[in-house]
């Protein structure tokens, strides 16, 4: 689901702002319909894009039919505050158009794939970073080498990234 949202969310923050009518819970109850119709054994790390695919299908099949059954009160539509079907299906051709576009899909998967590996080794690598910022720095006075200034200037701005998280 979390990769589901992020490819949404993703792509949602370049679209125009009365596009922007799709929630977290659109996304969550979606993606709770699809876990319930499809089996577990069937998730796998080779099938995710397929999944991921077939989430961005359903979203978008929702907005077209402006009809998304609540999770807990399948009585309930979450979709009927669309006001404007044009909306609805400008949104529709986002969502086909993302869908459709593997590299975007990949490129939002790789950069969650690197923020988990980074959060969990984040410790690991926060000593690292110190350990050679140090010797860098004790360095820094006797740089006469321009590779070393290009490698300082990198290790620096590591450094100051690193201190983000």
């Amino acid at each position: 689901m979390k990769a589901f949202k992020a490819v949404v969310k993703f792509h949602q923050n370049t679209w125009s702002q009365n596009l922007k009518i799709i929630s977290s819970y659109h996304l969550k109850t979606i993606a709770f319909w699809y876990f319930e119709r499809s089996p577990p054994k069937c998730w796998t790390e080779e099938t995710l894009v397929h999944h991921l695919v077939t989430l961005l299908e359903k979203l978008a099949e929702a907005l077209r039919m402006q009809n998304l059954a609540m999770y807990f009160m399948p009585r309930v539509n979450i979709m009927q505050h669309i006001d404007d079907p044009e909306i609805a299906l400008e949104l529709v051709e986002k969502i086909i158009q993302i869908s459709t576009n593997l590299p975007a899909i990949l490129k939002v998967l790789t950069a969650i794939n690197l923020s988990r590996l980074f959060k969990a080794r984040e410790h690991e690598f926060k000593l690292s970073f110190k350990k050679v910022n140090a010797d860098y720095k004790k360095r820094q006075e006797s740089l006469s080498h321009e590779s070393d200034i290009t490698l300082w200037t990198t290790l620096n701005t590591i450094t100051k990234i690193l201190a983000l998280f």
